[in-house]
């Protein structure tokens, strides 16, 4: 075997390693420069830019199974089990109105709901009424 073969054997492993300390102290520098400004809060080129939601109002209204559900922040299923939707874990309001939306899903025709499922909306209304200070003229029902 040649000389300049053996010398050279491991020249791409002490190269990777190289770039892979090299990156990693550009990163550490990096992140010290951004330490060092002011708390900016900054929007991605591609994202838009969300402005605070200010809930006043709390619509609660029941769906009869197989119609369209339509718009909803929260859902209560036939079991009284309590989901969150999309739009409430992104705090996204596309109605522009305030409102938190509740759907509360009916087994029956009438539009009647569980045991369960009034104990979830009781603990669930207390509570958002409680964080976001909502007066209790401000719940509506429909059906």
């Amino acid at each position: 075997m040649p000389a300049t073969g053996v010398r050279h054997q491991h020249r791409h492993y002490k190269t990777l390693i190289t770039l892979v300390v090299a990156m990693t102290g550009g990163t550490f520098f990096l992140y010290g420069i951004g330490k060092l400004s002011p708390v900016v809060p900054v929007t991605p080129l591609r994202a838009e830019a969300r402005t605070a939601v200010t809930w006043n109002g709390i619509n609660v209204r029941t769906h009869i199974l197989g119609t369209a559900r339509g718009f909803y922040h929260y859902r209560i299923d036939e079991a009284g089990r309590l989901s969150p939707s999309n739009a409430w874990v992104d705090r996204r309001d596309p109605t522009g109105d305030g409102t938190i939306q509740i759907l509360i899903t009916s087994p029956s025709d009438d539009g009647g709901v569980t045991a369960a499922q009034t104990k979830q909306l009781s603990a669930l209304l207390g509570n958002l009424r409680k964080d976001y200070q909502i007066p209790k003229d401000r719940v509506l029902t429909k059906r």
